[in-house]
């Protein structure tokens, strides 16, 4: 059990690894003038990467052919190692994924008593709620909650629910239009099931908490679902756009004391993540809207469609004898083709690995997929 969790975890690790190189060098490129839909893509594609399995190859995949010039191997990479090695580092995986698990237990605890702690939004900004909802298309109407210990405007998925929560200083009269806009955008988180996104990244950081890849990943995912619901609301409002942007302005000008706890998605990000999203309210995105989202949809396919099959076991790279390496590549074709013609040619690579086995102990066949 242990040899297999070392395999997987080390073969995928080093895909990873790999597609990170490559995810981080776009998205720097298409950091200013690229779209948040196509950038997210790249993103996702990586986290992907951590929940297929390592041998997952394909002969039309661009990783494997990239593999196959570099003579890279990634199962020769994942050899067994000493049981007490093994059993050390599966005992530290343990240890790093129970202390992740525990501090997002700590975290939820944290933030459903200050949910708690919020007293009930009047019933006029709950009825300016549920009709938003509906201009939005959710099934169900969140709860409205009004606290100034986050910062701002943010919404929080506790459990099967949502909440909203609100500063007091938005239940002015003169401040309706900031709370609409604001109810705007953490509705637009919802209708986008971008709660249920943060809960994917967070599994996959938890099972692997020692990669960089996973927690870079969920931080910039974290910041384009902010574009995303900015998208949203400017599909919503339309020429009026410059209003929301004049909120969000606004909000992040009042200077709150306090930021928004982790696992609350803040109306209000960081200030250079802020410039952008003001930067990038100035356009008019509700006319490119469908096509963003279309070339994110795309990217995504053509990416896991042509770069995640990324195993590649190459007879060469084990230090094979030529004999045994050219038998074990006749039988694999054999294999993936599922070979019905030259039986005989077949069966004699397959003594061939039968010999090597018997010799060295090594079964090469378990080696191909």
């Amino acid at each position: 059990m242990i040899s297999a969790w070392w395999s997987w975890t080390l073969g995928v690790s080093l895909q990873a690894a790999a597609l990170l190189a490559v995810v981080l060098a776009l998205d720097l490129v298409l950091r200013r003038r690229g779209s948040p839909a196509v950038r997210a893509a790249l993103w996702s594609v990586l986290l992907l990467r951590f929940v297929l399995p390592p041998e997952l190859g394909a002969p039309w995949s661009v990783s494997t052919r990239l593999a196959e010039s570099a003579a890279i191997d990634w199962s020769a990479a994942a050899r067994p190692l000493p049981a007490a090695l093994d059993a050390w580092l599966f005992a530290a995986w343990l240890a790093g994924a129970a202390f992740v698990v525990a501090r997002g237990w700590r975290a939820r605890r944290v933030l459903s008593t200050l949910v708690r702690s919020a007293t009930t939004a009047p019933c006029e900004v709950e009825l300016e709620c549920a009709r938003l909802s509906r201009r939005l298309g959710l099934s169900h109407v969140p709860d409205v909650r009004v606290s100034d210990a986050f910062g701002g405007p943010a919404v929080v998925a506790l459990g099967g629910r949502a909440v909203i929560v609100l500063p007091s200083s938005l239940l002015d009269a003169d401040s309706s239009l900031e709370r609409e806009h604001a109810l705007l955008h953490e509705l637009a988180h919802l209708a986008r099931r971008d709660p249920l996104r943060a809960r994917f990244v967070r599994a996959v950081q938890t099972v692997f908490w020692f990669h960089p890849a996973a927690w870079i990943a969920g931080r910039r995912l974290a910041e384009l679902r902010e574009f995303g619901a900015d998208a949203r609301v400017a599909n919503e409002l339309r020429e009026r756009t410059e209003e929301y942007r004049s909120s969000l302005l606004a909000t992040a000008e009042r200077r709150y004391v306090r930021a928004a706890p982790a696992g609350a998605s803040a109306f209000v990000s960081g200030p250079s993540l802020l410039i952008l999203r003001l930067a990038r309210l100035e356009q008019p995105l509700w006319r490119t809207a469908r096509v963003e989202r279309a070339a994110g949809a795309a990217v995504f396919a053509a990416l896991a469609f042509f770069v995640l099959p990324m195993a590649c076991q190459l007879p060469g790279a084990l230090g094979l004898d030529p004999v045994v390496a050219r038998a074990l590549e006749r039988y694999q074709r054999a294999v993936d083709s599922d070979e019905r013609q030259n039986c005989l040619e077949v069966q004699a690579a397959a003594r061939v690995l039968q010999a090597h086995q018997l010799l060295t102990g090594e079964d090469l066949t378990s080696r191909i997929h």
